[in-house]
């Protein structure tokens, strides 16, 4: 795949870095017509959908991460869709999307402003249309877990980690049925089959029955979800797969614990692996992350690569244990 255009991938990186995070911050200010709430996770939403309304029934939304929301029926929405009127945005209008979710972000810059040739806005469609893809394929997979061939993995959750039927509503965790399945999902929500492909979800026999968990940049910006045995079925108890092609961040968990009521600003706490942060975030304690690795130690430069992002959410200090 080629490298996108620096232009191109400025807007991105100012769209999921600077906007998105800012607008998930004042969702109910951005979108009163929603009636958001705050909730633990992030905020609850209800919306009369005109579509099926008869009897003003109001459907219920959720927003935990910034890209967007999703609906009480699984199917999931990015913001961009939503600020296009409900249809995925192309050429000049993914860049008037994001001037106008700039705007209500209150993000002032002239990034957005700047004009983009057709192959610099293909670019920019392109990235954006690919966290969308993992996002619906996440939301997918955590609702496979609920379901009947979730069953194993909700009772190795429950009695290898301890994790509670009601916890686990609360967090991302997910399970991998079968390729087909995900792919027949895919197509049914709008991606065509040149972006599954290119997406790899549907490409690694060995994803089956995995559970799987999305792991998240500093800003919320999902970009790769890890598919991990935890019934020892490969031959290690534990084995993670990444998608291939992705972006794995250094950190993981940071998404939730540097959010401001968090308090992983002022006191950040490193633990072993990323199933132990999703099952402290889920019993409220928001200010834990990982390094990701099998062994849990931190190099000098993650240390500094974490605390730089610590300073820039003016967090005071960080430390392990």
């Amino acid at each position: 795949m080629a490298p996108a255009d620096t232009q191109s991938s400025d807007l991105v990186d100012f769209y999921e870095r600077r906007v998105l995070p800012n607008l998930f911050e004042r969702l109910d200010q951005a979108f009163p017509e929603i009636n958001w709430t705050r909730t633990q996770n992030g905020w609850l939403g209800e919306q009369l959908d005109e579509r099926t309304n008869r009897g003003g029934t109001a459907r219920r939304l959720v927003c935990n991460q910034p890209w967007g929301f999703t609906a009480q029926d699984g199917v999931s929405a990015s913001w961009l869709t939503y600020a296009n009127g409900g249809s995925n945005p192309t050429g000049e209008q993914l860049v008037r999307a994001v001037r106008k979710l700039a705007d209500l972000a209150g993000v002032e810059d002239t990034i957005a402003d700047q004009p983009l040739t057709r192959q610099q806005q293909h670019e920019a469609q392109r990235a954006t249309r690919y966290g969308e893809l993992l996002e619906a394929f996440s939301a997918y997979c955590n609702a496979c877990l609920f379901g009947p061939k979730g069953k194993q993995s909700l009772d190795i959750l429950r009695e290898d980690y301890g994790i509670r039927p009601d916890e686990v509503a609360t967090t991302p965790l997910g399970v991998y049925t079968s390729a087909q399945d995900v792919r027949e999902y895919l197509l049914s929500v709008g991606f065509s089959n040149d972006e599954i492909e290119a997406s790899y979800v549907t490409r690694d026999s060995r994803l089956s029955q995995r559970v799987t968990i999305p792991w998240r940049d500093a800003w919320g910006n999902l970009k790769t979800v890890v598919a991990c045995d935890l019934t020892g079925r490969s031959g290690y108890r534990g084995s993670q797969l990444f998608l291939r092609g992705s972006t794995r961040p250094e950190f993981f968990g940071l998404d939730v614990a540097l959010r401001q009521a968090s308090g992983g600003r002022k006191d950040l706490l490193l633990v072993s692996n990323l199933v132990e942060v999703v099952v402290c975030h889920a019993r409220g304690l928001r200010n834990v992350a990982t390094c990701g690795n099998r062994t849990g130690t931190v190099s000098s430069r993650q240390w500094k690569s974490v605390i730089a992002l610590c300073r820039a959410s003016n967090t005071c200090a960080a430390r392990s244990t």
